[in-house]
C-alpha cells in the first residue's frame, strides 16, 4: 500500500483520467480518532501527515489535488511499545470492540462515498459524514472484516 502511486498513475493513464479531482483515495489514518471519518481535498504534502500510501500517490501524480477519505484508526495506546506499522497492520482487538467500530466506520464511509459520487458536493458530504461525534452506541458485533468485492471491467 505504501508504494501504490505507480499503480494509481497507470490506472489513471489507462482510463485517460487527467483531472486528479476524479481520484478518491480511501485509507486508514492514525491522526484521525478511531471510528471517525476525515474527508479532505487538496492541500500540500504536509497535509498528508505521514500517510505513506497517500504520499506515494501524490509523488507519482505530481499533485496532492485529489480527494481523500481517511478512516480513523487512532494511535497505539500511550505507554505501548507497539510501532506504528505494528499498530496499523495488527489485528483488531475484540475486547475493546475495535473490529465492531471499524466495521461500522466502513459502512459509514460507504454511505459517504455514495453520497459524494451522486451529488459531487464534497462540502455537504463532509458536513454530513465527517463531523466529530461520539462512538456510536449499539455497535453490531463483527467477527470478520472480510467483505466480498466485485470488480468489473478489468
Amino acid at each position: 500500500m505504501n508504494d501504490s502511486g505507480s499503480a494509481v498513475k497507470k490506472l489513471m493513464d489507462l482510463y485517460q483520467i487527467t483531472d486528479p479531482k476524479k481520484l478518491i483515495v480511501v485509507s486508514d489514518d492514525i491522526n484521525t480518532l478511531p471510528g471517525a471519518l476525515a474527508i479532505q481535498d487538496g492541500g500540500d504534502l504536509k497535509s498528508l501527515a505521514g500517510q505513506k500510501g497517500q504520499e506515494n500517490i501524490a509523488t507519482s501524480l505530481g499533485t496532492t489535488n485529489f480527494i481523500r477519505f481517511r478512516l480513523g484508526v487512532g494511535k497505539p495506546p500511550s505507554g505501548s511499545t507497539m510501532t506504528i506499522p505494528q499498530w496499523v497492520l495488527g489485528p483488531f482487538g475484540q475486547e475493546n470492540k475495535e473490529m465492531d467500530l471499524f466495521a461500522w466506520l466502513m459502512g459509514h464511509t460507504t454511505q459517504a462515498l455514495l453520497e459524494y459520487v451522486q451529488t459531487n458536493d464534497l462540502k455537504q458530504c463532509r458536513k454530513k459524514f465527517a463531523r466529530s461525534r461520539k462512538i456510536p452506541s449499539g455497535l453490531t458485533p463483527t467477527d470478520s472484516l472480510i467483505y466480498p468485492v466485485l470488480i468489473e471491467g478489468m
